[in-house]
């Protein structure tokens, strides 16, 4: 087998949420003298996100990075996801701002999932920062809902209606 056969292999164990069986899938890659590929990894890390340590993913990420494996912006996004799933919406946060000294251009992707992590602790005002960052990236009508749903739960109704207008006057049309 290569290393692409365990990725893929990886990748079912991610869709079946077997998150063990995934990392004894990347364990025996490197038993069998295999050097993982970011697509193993990030499969990886994906499918330990559905366990139960939102750190896991993390730690596995970290483990490649410092074996000099560059991440992509796929792997930020798992790691970004492991923050939703915990409490790590200030390391959410310090990881998108912190894209642009990896070379990593953030995604639409990226911001949402970054909305998504804050929005648990109903941060409006750190969810309209957000959107404000640099990066070039337009967010796209999942992002502005995200950031709708936020304000509104957090019992700012005025500024979800604000922020919907402003979807409406950058021509995104809503998903219904």
């Amino acid at each position: 087998p290569d290393i692409v056969s365990f990725a893929i292999g990886i990748g079912a164990c991610g869709k079946r949420q077997n998150w063990l069986l995934a990392l004894g899938l990347l364990a025996g890659s490197k038993r069998h003298a295999l050097q993982p590929n970011i697509v193993a990894v990030t499969g990886t890390a994906r499918a330990t996100a559905d366990g139960h340590s939102w750190r896991r993913p993390l730690d596995i990420l970290a483990h490649m990075t410092a074996g000099h494996m560059q991440l992509d912006v796929v792997a930020f996004n798992v790691a970004l996801n492991s923050f939703c799933q915990g409490k790590g919406w200030r390391e959410a946060l310090s990881s998108v701002s912190g894209m642009h000294v990896k070379a990593l251009r953030p995604s639409v992707v990226t911001y949402t999932t970054v909305l998504r992590a804050v929005g648990h602790v109903q941060s409006w005002q750190a969810c309209l920062l957000l959107l404000g960052l640099p990066g070039g990236v337009r967010p796209d009508a999942t992002a502005y809902t995200e950031l709708a749903e936020v304000c509104s739960s957090s019992g700012c109704w005025e500024q979800s209606l604000n922020v919907l207008q402003g979807m409406e006057r950058g021509g995104i049309i809503a998903k219904v």
